[in-house]
C-alpha cells in the first residue's frame, strides 16, 4: 500500500465517519469506561477493522493495538481532548486525528 493509497483510505473513512456521526443521536458518555464517550467507539468501531484490513497497524485510545507487527505502516486515531470538552457542552466534535507514520 502506497502512502496515497492510504490517504485515498483515510478519506474515504474520513467521509463515512461523518456520515454516521450525523446521524449520532447520543453524544455522551458511551458507558464502557468513566472517560469514554459515544463518538470515540463510533470512530474506533469504523476505522479500526477497516484499517487493519488494508494491512495497517492500527493504534487507538479506545481498543489498543490492533494488526499485524509486520505492518510497514502504524495509523494512530484519537479524539481531541479539546473535542471532547465540546461534546461535553452539547457541541458535536469537529475533528477526529488520524495520523500515520512509516518504518523503513
Amino acid at each position: 500500500m502506497t502512502p496515497a493509497d492510504i490517504l485515498t483510505l483515510f478519506d474515504d473513512l474520513t467521509s463515512q465517519l461523518v456520515d454516521r456521526l450525523d446521524s449520532l443521536a447520543d453524544w455522551g458518555w458511551s458507558g464502557g469506561r468513566s472517560d469514554q464517550y459515544q463518538h470515540d467507539v463510533v470512530a474506533d468501531d469504523l476505522f479500526v477493522p477497516q484499517l487493519v484490513a488494508a494491512g495497517l497497524r492500527v493504534l487507538t485510545e479506545e481498543s489498543g493495538l490492533s494488526g499485524s507487527a509486520t505492518s510497514r505502516w502504524l495509523s494512530i486515531l484519537s479524539t481531541d481532548r479539546p473535542t471532547r470538552r465540546r461534546v461535553c457542552r452539547g457541541t458535536p466534535p469537529a475533528c477526529v486525528r488520524l495520523t500515520l507514520t512509516g518504518r523503513s
